[in-house]
């Protein structure tokens, strides 16, 4: 019964004052640039992922004629935002790694 009462009070004398407070809102003008919308921009604007294969054995890229044209669009993005940075990674198989 004493829980009763305890919590009855807790609830109408603490919490429901702090529940009615008003909430202060801030707003943003439109026309401000979020850094989030424009890094989405950003990388929108990104050409997608670049697929080169290797000859067996060899440091050399196998012949395919698309390749030269799927690089164009990497050094036109890079030569747009010079102070990017390009991300290289590869992988080999187990065999002679």
């Amino acid at each position: 019964m004493i829980w009763c009462f305890v919590s009855a009070w807790l609830y109408n004398d603490k919490l429901l004052p702090v529940l009615r407070k008003p909430v202060a809102v801030v707003t943003t003008p439109e026309s401000q640039t979020n850094v989030a919308d424009s890094l989405m921009k950003l990388k929108a604007s990104m050409p997608k992922d670049l697929l080169i294969y290797f000859e067996f054995n060899d440091a050399k890229f196998k012949p395919d004629p698309q390749t030269g044209s799927s690089i164009a669009p990497f050094k036109a993005w890079l030569d747009k935002y010079p102070a990017s940075m390009l991300s290289v990674s590869g992988h080999t198989d187990c065999r002679y790694a």
